[in-house]
């Protein structure tokens, strides 16, 4: 079992053997506001959707090129320098 794995289980045991209201709903509360916050570390930017959906028209598009293909432009640009 992984770390994180063996973690949440010990904290679900533990969290089975408390009777006590208030220190469920606090245990409630954190974990609420932990995954706001955690939700909020993830919005994006104006810009960032801009470039995203720029990104999906070039897909769309087929605007694209191969992985194989950049890497080949790389190393030629590289070797001029």
């Amino acid at each position: 079992m992984k770390k994180v794995e063996q973690i949440r289980m010990r904290l679900i045991s533990k969290i089975m053997a408390i009777d006590d209201i208030e220190i469920l709903l606090a245990l409630e509360q954190l974990i609420v506001s932990n995954a706001r916050h955690a939700a909020d570390l993830h919005e994006l930017t104006d810009l960032q959707r801009h470039v995203l959906d720029k990104s999906e028209a070039d897909i769309a598009n087929g605007d694209t090129i191969s992985q194989e293909v950049m890497n080949q432009r790389n190393r030629e640009w590289l070797s001029k320098r």
